[in-house]
């Protein structure tokens, strides 16, 4: 077995060989719509000032530092001694460290996983421990972290039953990655034994941190002050997280809306910064009257759309709004966190793909707060529904609500399981 693992390792690094170029491209193409790394592009090479921390916690980007930040919040209020480096890929996430974890936490760019590029970064630092956010399995840095006998753990971890036959059918890989997690701590419990079916040995189920959101009741107050002054007392719906593979089919749905509400105010929140501009020049070609918030421009009576062109603000659009389609849901993507909506009481539609979160998607749709379908005419009906009914958006939204306060405590559980397993 052991030399089935040299080999993919090195028909790994190998391939990887290939991808570096593809990988830099998509890195650092230049986007007008988003903050650039700047002089720090050297630190995706493992460059940088060497440091001795106690916890390496890596996000990848905006949603999973998100995600991470009232765990490290509430592990810096309980140990403030801790040393902690969190790492990103993107230039996004290091903005969203900045904005809220400065002041607790050192931020580096994640070095590629590249096997030059792994091997500095470890030189440069040191670390007791390693947290991985959800998914960011990387070979070369598992590998390294079990050389240095750092301890390796997979937080608010979640496997697909897509991404689980996947990693089935690819061995190699699969020895690779998952015998070098000490520990597992899954979502669900079918995650937990997707895991263990992959060859994870230490595995627990904790629940979504996604449940224990950040105190929503701030953003809720910002948006009880912005709202009136923005756009007065106009009904709201959001766009949140599109993907470019499913803007023409929301698009569509936006036209659809037009026609059934057309005093309604609609705020779009595309997924990734490089399709901001892309957005507002669709919206544009159609004669579609917008204005953009990273550019300060105030709605006027007669705005049709307010491109939310910022990062970190998803639940101050939740806050103001009567219902919101959540994106990566009409196409293979699987969907996006529902929660955030559901803990500011924004009752949700969306298209049928929702792979990513079954289970909180069956839970909202058991209570009437989450409204799946692929037909556009449905999802326009629905969210007319709301835009017309004051009481359906009360009652959806409560319900949704109620679900994620009985679901919190994972935040609980997630960080007495890291400190039994520490012992």
């Amino acid at each position: 077995m052991g030399g089935s693992i040299i080999l993919a390792r090195l028909f790994y690094n190998l391939f990887s060989i290939l991808l570096v170029i593809p990988m830099l491209v998509k890195l650092y193409k230049p986007k007008n719509d988003q903050p650039q790394f700047g002089l720090r592009w050297v630190e995706h090479f493992g460059f940088g000032s060497k440091g001795c921390f106690d916890i390496w916690v890596h996000a990848v980007s905006v949603g999973e530092v998100i995600g991470i930040t009232p765990l490290i919040v509430e592990l810096k209020q309980q140990q403030p001694e801790l040393n902690i480096l969190i790492t990103t890929t993107t230039a996004t996430g290091a903005e969203q460290v900045e904005k809220q974890l400065s002041a607790l936490v050192e931020h580096r760019y994640a070095p590629l996983d590249f096997w030059p590029c792994v091997w500095l970064f470890f030189s440069r630092y040191q670390f007791k421990q390693y947290w991985i956010m959800e998914t960011e399995l990387w070979p070369n840095c598992l590998a390294f972290a079990k050389r240095r006998r750092v301890k390796v753990v997979l937080v608010n971890a979640r496997m697909s039953q897509r991404s689980e036959k996947r990693y089935q059918k690819l061995k190699f890989t699969r020895s690779m990655v998952f015998s070098n997690l000490d520990l597992v701590l899954a979502q669900t419990e079918a995650d937990a034994q997707r895991f263990e079916s992959l060859g994870s040995t230490l595995v627990s189920t904790t629940g979504s941190l996604k449940f224990d959101l950040s105190d929503p009741k701030a953003w809720q107050t910002q948006a009880v002050k912005l709202q009136p002054s923005l756009f007065g007392e106009r009904s709201i719906w959001v766009i949140a997280s599109s993907h470019e593979a499913e803007e023409p089919q929301v698009h569509q749905l936006l036209m659809k809306v037009l026609k059934t509400e057309p005093n309604a105010l609609c705020i779009w929140v595309p997924r990734h910064p490089e399709r901001f501009s892309a957005v507002a020049q669709t919206l544009e070609q159609n004669k579609i009257r917008y204005c953009r918030r990273s550019q300060q421009q105030q709605p006027s009576f007669d705005t049709q759309v307010y491109l939310a062109d910022t990062m970190g603000e998803m639940m101050l659009w939740y806050s103001m709004a009567e219902v919101a389609f959540i994106g990566g849901s009409l196409c293979l993507v699987g969907g996006h966190n529902y929660l955030e909506a559901a803990a500011v009481a924004c009752p949700c539609v969306a298209g049928c793909s929702d792979f990513n979160f079954v289970l909180i998607s069956q839970q909202l749709q058991a209570v009437s707060h989450l409204y799946l379908s692929d037909d556009l005419d449905s999802l326009c009906q629905k969210i007319t529904d709301y835009l017309q009914d004051p009481v359906l958006v009360q009652r959806d939204g409560q319900a949704g609500l109620q679900i994620v306060q009985q679901n919190r405590g994972a935040l609980h559980r997630t960080l007495e399981a890291l400190t039994i397993n520490s012992k």
